[in-house]
Order: structure tokens, then sequence, then C-alpha cells
């Protein structure tokens, strides 16, 4: 079984000049034989490789974002509904709608089996 190949290492100015290449090319893809001019001493399949790891850790930015704010959203709709189990007042008060009943025995039915 073959080793990996040893990690390449990119300069901060090459991956600026790269990610403003796949942000300009977004409907039409990189043209990784023309950007070898840009950058010398890289191959079309090592630029192709480091574009398509851009192009995955900018999509998932984006999930995180748009996950986050879905959550955000959720939680902020959870903390208004005045069902929620999390609506609280400040100081540890219940929410004004929410009103404590305590059990009693009588509540409890018998189980059957």
């Amino acid at each position: 079984m073959k080793g990996r190949a040893p990690k390449s290492s990119w300069s901060a100015a090459e991956l600026a000049i790269l990610k403003h290449l796949v942000r300009l090319s977004v409907p039409h893809g990189v043209d990784y034989q023309r950007a070898t001019f840009l950058l010398e001493g890289r191959t079309a399949d090592e630029i192709k490789k480091r574009c398509a790891c851009i192009r995955d850790l900018e999509r998932r930015k984006e999930r995180r974002r748009e996950s986050a704010a879905l959550e955000a959203r959720a939680r902020a709709q959870d903390a208004h509904s005045p069902k929620s189990v999390m609506a609280y007042a400040s100081g540890g008060q219940l929410h004004p709608a929410v009103v404590w009943v305590s059990t009693t025995c009588d509540d409890i039915q018998p189980i059957e089996l």
C-alpha cells in the first residue's frame, strides 16, 4: 500500500491568487493550465487540488453560517412562544403565560399491566 504524498506548502500570496481566481471563475471554473502561468513552479494538478480545497472550505463555512442562523431563529421563536419550556423571564421567574400546578397523587393513575 502506498503512503500519502507529502503535504505541499502554499505561500499566502499563492493562496490569495487562487482564492481570487476561484471567486472570479464561479460560472465557468478555473482554467488550471492557464493558472500555471500565474503560479510558477506549480502544476495544473496541484492548482486543481488546492482550488478544490478552497471551494470545499468555503462551502463548509457557508453551511455552518446557515445552520447557525437557522438555530438562532428557532431559539428566538421558541423563546417568545408562551408554550415554551425555555420561556423564562429575567430573575428566574416563569413566563406569565405559564402557570405552575403541583401534582397530587390523584393525578397519577395506577399502572395496568
